[in-house]
């Protein structure tokens, strides 16, 4: 997207409580009081869990998150956003940083093994504290306050994910 656009903020996720999502929403409700002009997007599939979050949960949120519901095909999501987000509180290798790095996008990942090997801080996008809003909300902030970054921090994340992560090796 342009970076003359208002920025979009995307997340990706099961809606469950180990994915971050609750994080994720409070942090969007964070950074709109604080005055930061970004759209933000969740997308994904219902709890699968206990604590995860509800229409009502949603519902509580829909003025800082707009949920875009289970996407069928997310790309056209992704390339709709300036930065992807994933917020986890435990992971593995995060598919979606994966596909966020093949889209050339710069990401916003919780500070966790297998994510935190996705960014470079400021390099190809920012790290977040583990189950903190507030943290999250500053990584947002972060990336607004530099927003002339974003397109050198694309093609960086394009690059780690030829260099690093590409399927044939």
């Amino acid at each position: 997207p342009s970076a003359e656009e208002k920025l979009v903020i995307l997340a990706i996720m099961r809606l469950d409580r180990i994915k971050g999502v609750h994080d994720y929403l409070e942090a969007a409700r964070l950074a709109a009081a604080q005055g930061i002009n970004a759209e933000f997007l969740l997308a994904g599939s219902a709890a699968t869990q206990s604590g995860g979050a509800t229409p009502e949960t949603l519902a509580r949120y829909a003025s800082s998150v707009r949920y875009l519901g289970e996407l069928e095909h997310p790309a056209p999501a992704i390339r709709r956003a300036h930065v992807i987000v994933v917020a986890s509180h435990s992971e593995g290798m995060p598919h979606v940083a994966l596909t966020a790095l093949a889209a050339s996008r710069p990401l916003i990942v919780t500070n966790i093994p297998g994510s935190r090997e996705t960014v470079d801080d400021m390099i190809n996008g920012t790290l977040a504290a583990r189950n903190d809003p507030a943290s999250l909300a500053a990584a947002f902030a972060r990336l607004e306050a530099h927003r002339d970054l974003l397109p050198i921090m694309a093609r960086a994340s394009r690059l780690k994910a030829e260099r690093l992560f590409d399927a044939d090796r």
